[in-house]
């Protein structure tokens, strides 16, 4: 078994929805490096940091 303090989601551009959450200073990386071009690393982190997250991360 394994664990991480991560996740992986596919978000359909994920260079454009890092540089979105940036602007909300939250820091997601964009793993395009891996061929994976629509999806991003999103790293586990307190209640109110993913609350944080959800809210930024919603549809303009």
């Amino acid at each position: 078994m394994s664990h991480t303090n991560f996740v992986l989601a596919n978000v359909a551009g994920g260079t454009a929805f890092a540089r979105k959450l940036e602007k909300h200073g939250l820091i997601v990386r964009p793993v395009t490096s891996c061929g994976l071009t629509d999806w991003v690393r999103i790293s586990i982190g307190t209640s109110s940091e993913i609350d944080r997250f959800l809210k930024a991360a919603r549809p303009e």
